[in-house]
């Protein structure tokens, strides 16, 4: 991975990196036996501006859900946390329209998205710095052979590189556990060809 340890690196031009992409990967799978129709109902709902779905329904959450659940059940994994959910929020700079969100979110994933459904949404950001983030919810089941994809430091530092490979900018990583838990990384992800 190309990281750097600072929040300012400057890439081989010198121009500062300052952070524009934070990346955060949600682990804990809340709500019970409703987990998966409660996040595609969170996904769809009104705040929704585009979706793209992956082998997923992205009208009906029910639906959707009922994709997630029938793989999950194919590979006897529907007792296992279901989804990992990546939130991505862009600086205005980064992605300034929802389009532009959506092909980041969708060239960020994609070598996960081969292998494993998922729902991508881009809601309006509220933050100052920021106008857009995605929500992806990846079934964390892989389609082809049943083998379950995990939020550990391999899969959230690759897709950190990812992100800043795909976006040009640096990205942060915060893993989200659940009940109050969260690791910020403190390593900076840059782009691979500034950090030579």
């Amino acid at each position: 991975w190309k990281i750097c340890t600072t929040g300012n690196s400057k890439n081989k031009r010198g121009c500062a990196l300052f952070m524009s992409v934070i990346i955060k990967s949600i682990t804990h799978a809340d709500g019970g036996n409703n987990y998966r129709l409660n996040a595609m109902k969170y996904c769809l709902d009104e705040r929704c501006i585009l979706k793209k779905g992956y082998g997923v329904d992205i009208i009906d959450p029910e639906v959707a859900a009922m994709h997630f659940r029938n793989v999950d059940a194919f590979w006897n994994n529907e007792h296992k946390n279901p989804f990992i959910q990546y939130m991505i929020s862009f600086d205005k700079e980064t992605a300034s329209t929802p389009e532009e969100a959506m092909r980041l979110t969708r060239e960020i994933l994609e070598p996960i998205t081969k292998e494993h459904l998922a729902l991508s949404v881009v809601h309006r950001d509220e933050r100052s710095d920021a106008m857009y983030h995605s929500h992806t919810y990846v079934g964390a089941t892989n389609f082809h052979n049943g083998s379950m994809l995990y939020s550990d430091n391999k899969t959230n530092y690759e897709m950190a590189q990812r992100t800043a490979d795909v976006t040009g900018q640096s990205a942060k990583l915060v893993v989200d556990y659940g009940k109050d838990k969260q690791w910020e990384c403190k390593k900076v992800f840059v782009p691979a060809e500034d950090d030579e």
